[in-house]
This record gives C-alpha cells, sequence and structure tokens, in this order.
C-alpha cells in the first residue's frame, strides 16, 4: 500500500497528511482542497467535471455558464460539439441553416443574409451571388424616427427584402430602413399600407409605420 507521507499533491506540491483523504485524477494525487474548479472554487471531489487545455477543472454548472453561447438559441455549446463562427458569434451547426427550408448551410458555402438568419442560394434563387458580408440584424445607433431612403442596386450583389424574404434584383432602386432592404412596393406602413418610401417613419414595436399613424 501506498504511503501517504511519499507522494506529493499535483497542484500544490505538498504531501498528505496520514488518514487524509485524497483525489485522484489521471493517476495523478490531489487534496480535495486543491482538486476543485478553477472559477468556483467547489471541490470537485466525487463529482463530475471538465479538464481544460491548461491543466485546470471545472464543475459542470460553471462549464455551462462559461461556455460559448450560439447565437441563434443562446444555449451552450458544449467541448467536442462542432460549431460554426460567422461575424465573430457562435452557432450550433443545427441552428446554422437556412429559415426558409431549413437545410443546414455547409462549412465554406456562399449564403445570403436576412435580418433574422440566413438563406441558402438555392431559396434565394440566385447561382453565383451569395456574399459573407455583413453583420445581420437592427442597427442600434439608428433612430427610432427616420426618414427612409432608396438606393440603386449596384450590379454583383444580392440582398434580401426583410418582407417578403426575396432577392432584390440588381440594377433596382430600393428602400432602406434600420439598415434593413427592402423591395419598393413592400416598403409600406404596416398599418394604412402607405408606400413609406422616402418619408418620415418609426419603429412601433415590430411593426414599421407612417407618421400619420402613430
Amino acid at each position: 500500500m501506498m504511503n501517504p507521507l511519499n507522494i506529493r499533491c499535483k497542484k500544490c506540491g505538498k504531501s498528505f497528511d496520514r488518514g487524509e483523504q485524497m483525489s485522484l485524477y489521471n493517476n495523478q494525487y490531489y487534496h480535495n482542497s486543491c482538486f476543485v474548479c478553477n472559477f468556483c472554487d467547489q471541490s470537485l471531489a466525487g463529482l463530475g467535471f471538465y479538464t481544460k487545455p491548461d491543466g485546470s477543472f471545472q464543475c459542470k454548472r460553471c462549464h455551462t455558464y462559461h461556455a460559448p453561447k450560439c447565437f441563434l438559441c443562446n444555449e451552450a455549446i458544449p467541448d467536442g460539439v462542432k460549431y460554426n463562427i460567422y461575424q465573430g458569434k457562435y452557432f450550433h451547426k443545427t441552428c446554422f441553416k437556412c429559415m426558409k427550408c431549413h437545410g443546414p448551410i455547409p462549412e465554406g458555402r456562399s449564403f445570403l443574409e436576412h435580418p433574422d438568419g440566413f438563406i441558402c442560394l438555392d431559396c434565394g434563387k440566385v447561382t453565383n451571388q451569395g456574399h459573407k458580408g455583413k453583420v445581420f440584424g437592427r442597427d442600434p445607433t439608428s433612430p427610432s424616427n427616420a426618414s427612409a431612403s432608396t438606393e440603386a442596386h449596384p450590379s454583383g450583389r444580392e440582398h434580401i427584402c426583410a418582407k417578403c424574404v426575396r432577392p432584390i434584383p440588381p440594377n433596382t432602386v430600393y428602400g432602406i430602413y434600420e439598415a434593413k432592404q427592402f423591395h419598393q412596393e413592400c416598403f409600406t406602413c404596416n398599418r394604412c399600407s402607405k408606400n413609406l418610401v422616402n418619408t418620415v417613419c418609426r419603429r412601433l414595436g415590430s411593426a414599421i409605420v407612417c407618421k400619420d399613424c402613430t
């Protein structure tokens, strides 16, 4: 039987007192007071835990809390699970999919952006116009009241209408509001259906309305 006075704790390098309980992991011995979560210092003796590349340990609770979160579902991405990174954001493989056909978007495949997610090229009805462009979603710096503007759609780049989720053809004029693009015919007040191109409009909850309907 091994004499505890002859072995050393892997973490602190000190010996063990006779009769002292110890933890054994990967053929290394630890004082129970040393065998703890690197974040919360909870003892891991007799508990499940995770190991990190630097040799430290995490309890299950802290591992879940500090794990990267999927940008779409906000659930943790566990160790060993493959995931996508886009624009500095993390996504489960199962979440990184087309919002129209719900099919996965393979790694390295081009796609179209929509304010609420992604659209594969097949559903976007384009062949080689996909891009891996900018951060999507509402621009937090845009004012609540704004005048919608129009731009000429440059050739060679696809935009997706935020209302009908169909591509905006190249070389056409389209509306822009809160960094989202709209077909001219789609950019209408959610209450009275008045066209909002080049007029003052505002966000009212999830709706975009003209100044007369506010």
